[in-house]
């Protein structure tokens, strides 16, 4: 979160996008943290945590090489969107959950 906060007047300039436009980045991130991580915990303990976990890594990677190659900042709301919508809170970003898995 904080990396977002340290780019974002970058992002601004480079993309010449406005302080509400660009506002939105820690936005969505917060309202998909508190709206979706109940029920992919849920989804989690239904159909395992490695399958979720493995299928938020291959969408985290999916958005973060559609952000990369964004040209507008609505291009790059959409992917940060889905990244953290789907792709965080399925894998929830924690390497040693993963880690702890495998070696099940």
């Amino acid at each position: 979160m904080s990396s977002v906060n340290i780019a974002m007047p970058v992002m601004a300039a480079e993309l010449r996008a406005d302080a509400s436009l660009i506002s939105w980045l820690p936005t969505i991130f917060l309202v998909s943290n508190v709206a979706l991580m109940l029920p992919f915990g849920k989804l989690a303990d239904n159909i395992g945590r490695k399958r979720v976990y493995m299928s938020g890594l291959i969408v985290t990677a999916i958005a973060s090489c559609g952000a990369a190659m964004a040209t507008s900042i609505e291009g790059i709301l959409f992917f940060v969107l889905f990244r953290w919508c789907i792709g965080d809170d399925l894998g929830n970003g924690r390497c040693d959950d993963y880690l702890r898995l495998s070696s099940q």
